[in-house]
């Protein structure tokens, strides 16, 4: 007789976004986070990993958006614009606002 047993140590509140939204450069573990149009490199800290997403413990705030797709070409101050669907920009959880996608160096109209 077999059975699977899931023990549940611990409860919380956490931010998970795609492990691909996640570069690794040396020991730094960053993601690319949009404020006013430009790209910001943050370093983060992640947790728990489960499921292609992985938990930022440090590094990240509820409702900031950050570039999941097409990330590797973009570099600190690079401007970008959003357009809706898709992957490539989301915010992370807790933010009611659509997931755009992050398109680098393509002027805002």
């Amino acid at each position: 007789m077999f059975a699977r047993v899931e023990i549940i140590f611990q409860e919380r509140r956490a931010i998970l976004v795609p492990s691909d939204a996640i570069i690794r450069r040396g020991e730094a573990t960053v993601l690319f986070v949009v404020r006013d149009d430009t790209v910001v490199e943050r370093r983060v800290r992640t947790g728990y990993v489960e499921g292609g997403r992985s938990e930022i413990v440090e590094g990240l705030t509820t409702g900031e958006s950050i570039v999941t797709a097409g990330q590797q070409g973009l570099r600190e101050g690079m401007k970008v614009r959003t357009a809706s669907g898709g992957s490539g920009e989301q915010r992370a959880p807790g933010s009611q606002q659509p997931s755009p996608v992050a398109t680098p160096g393509v002027p805002r109209p």
